[in-house]
C-alpha cells in the first residue's frame, strides 16, 4: 500500500506493518495523489519539485522506491491514473482544465477532452473509457470519454458530481 502523509511524502506500507519512505520533501519535493500502475510495478504521482514554487508534474517511480522519472512537463498536472495495461497515464492538466494522456515512459501528451475537468480521473477496468466530473454551461456533468475516440464523449447531467470511481458488479 502506498500512503501520502500530511507532509506530502509517499511511503510504502508492507504486509508486516513496516514502512519504507519513497520520497522526501527535502530531496525530491512535495509528492501527492499516488496511484499504482502497471500491475503494481510503478507508482505515478503529482510532484512539486524541491525549490520550485509552481510546476506540479506527473512523475513515476518503481513501487519499491527509486528510478524516479518525470512523465510530464506541464505547469499544473494532477490526479494521475494509469491505464489497466500500464501503457498510459491519464491526468488533469489544470492549466487548461482538460483530461490529458501521456505514455507511461514519457512522451508527448495528448488532450483527450474539451470539457472542463475539475477532479480526479477514473479509467474503466477495460481501459476503454475515462470518466470525470465536468462543468459546462453552468451544469455539473459526468463525462464518459472513449480514450481511443475522445470526440465521442457522452455527458450525463448530475446534481452533484465530485469524484468518480469504477466499481465491480453489484450483488444483492
Amino acid at each position: 500500500m502506498i500512503l501520502e502523509d500530511q507532509q506530502s511524502t509517499l511511503s510504502l506500507f508492507h504486509d508486516t506493518g513496516n514502512q519504507t519512505p519513497l520520497t522526501s520533501t527535502q530531496q525530491e519535493g512535495s509528492a501527492v495523489q499516488p496511484s499504482a500502475c502497471a500491475k503494481g510495478r510503478y507508482v505515478v504521482f503529482s510532484m512539486l519539485p524541491r525549490g520550485e514554487a509552481t510546476n506540479n508534474r506527473i512523475w513515476r517511480m518503481d513501487a519499491g522506491g527509486g528510478n524516479l522519472r518525470r512523465i510530464t512537463d506541464g505547469q499544473s498536472d494532477h490526479y494521475p491514473v494509469c491505464s489497466p495495461d500500464g501503457q498510459w497515464v491519464y491526468y488533469l492538466d489544470r492549466t487548461t482544465a482538460r483530461l490529458t494522456s501521456a505514455p507511461l515512459d514519457g512522451g508527448k501528451p495528448e488532450r483527450l477532452s474539451e470539457r472542463p475537468d475539475y477532479g480526479a480521473v477514473a479509467i474503466s477496468p477495460d481501459g476503454k473509457l475515462a470518466a470525470f466530473a465536468a462543468t459546462g454551461n453552468g451544469k455539473k456533468e459526468l463525462a464518459l470519454v472513449p480514450v481511443d475516440s475522445p470526440r465521442n464523449a457522452k455527458l450525463v447531467e448530475f446534481q452533484r458530481t465530485s469524484a468518480v470511481v469504477w466499481g465491480g458488479p453489484l450483488h444483492a
